[in-house]
């Protein structure tokens, strides 16, 4: 049978459930399984404890009986399946079997010690939710030091969910719209670069490579220079490099993997924010000849990082 999650709020049903039962002296009574009264003494005092207790674990429990935790999973579980089973039809009615949740939330001092264990991101991004009122994903990563692929897994985290806090972060590249806005609403080229860079390589994939989309966000460089008369395009990564140290918004974008014969590579874009298309072509046109721009030619014969 399929369980749900224990969450604060499924073991507070549970929690309600026992009290029901135990009302009606459901607990009094001993399952036929059980071959003595002890032992079902005992399984009621394990129960009890593991979903009462607010600090009580599975290891505390098994170290205090003198048992693997292993058996006092099994113990605890059984003390919820028998107490069902001796309840009244309209409590079972109430509370059916598949709705309680046999396990409870981590408790407080082991999700400090989760959250600790993993660098102490968790507690630092409680504290940021929590105090600070975050939601934004770039600016979460950039305060907590981490990426993105790592904050979801946060997120994700069951253990992380338990802190009773709203999770719901604004990941970018959700919205064309919300993003077309954000854009407009920039204007140094140190707000663009930073709103960029903060993008993933999923995210903006998703947006650039969306079918039967017009693209009104995001331009391809190697495309505009090809626009504007440079058709090589082994000039693409020097310009890209030197507008990125004169300041300009423009970064790289990972593609695909490129098979020819025996060799395969893996496609590059760089990217930028179309608003500034002619900021950009004026900035390439104003480095003259490219194979005679020295600064160009030094970049373009540099070995790839």
């Amino acid at each position: 049978m399929e369980r749900i999650k224990a969450t604060p709020e499924s073991h507070a049903r549970t929690m309600e459930f026992i009290e029901a039962s135990m009302v009606e002296g459901a607990h009094l009574r001993v399952p036929t399984r059980f071959l003595s009264e002890k032992a079902w003494n005992r399984t009621v005092d394990i129960g009890l404890l593991f979903h009462a207790g607010p600090e009580t674990t599975g290891p505390l429990l098994a170290n205090m009986y003198g048992v693997t935790r292993e058996d006092i999973r099994q113990t605890k579980n059984r003390f919820i399946v028998d107490l069902y089973k001796n309840s009244s039809k309209e409590t079972r009615q109430k509370f059916p079997l598949d709705s309680i949740a046999l396990g409870k939330p981590a408790v407080q001092s082991t999700r400090e010690k989760i959250c600790q264990g993993n660098g102490g991101l968790g507690l630092k991004l409680k504290d940021l939710i929590e105090k600070e009122g975050l939601t934004d994903a770039g600016e979460i990563v950039a305060r907590l030091g981490t990426t993105r692929t790592r904050l979801r897994k946060i997120i994700k985290s069951e253990m992380y969910k338990n802190w009773g806090l709203n999770l719901e972060v604004k990941w970018a590249c959700r919205n064309f719209k919300e993003v077309e806005d954000k854009v407009n609403q920039l204007t140094s080229d140190r707000e663009l670069k930073k709103y960029l860079d903060g993008f993933s390589d999923g995210s903006l994939r998703g947006y650039i490579f969306r079918k039967n989309t017009t693209q009104t966000i995001f331009g391809n460089l190697g495309a505009t220079l090809k626009e504007i008369g440079v058709k090589n395009n082994r000039f693409v990564r020097p310009v890209a490099l030197k507008l990125i140290s004169d300041g300009l918004p423009v970064r790289l974008l990972s593609g695909g993997i490129i098979k020819r014969g025996e060799y395969e590579y893996q496609k590059t874009y760089f990217i930028y924010f179309l608003k500034q298309k002619q900021k950009i072509i004026e900035a390439v046109k104003a480095l003259g000849t490219l194979s005679k721009n020295p600064e160009i030619m030094s970049l373009r014969k540099a070995k790839k990082a």
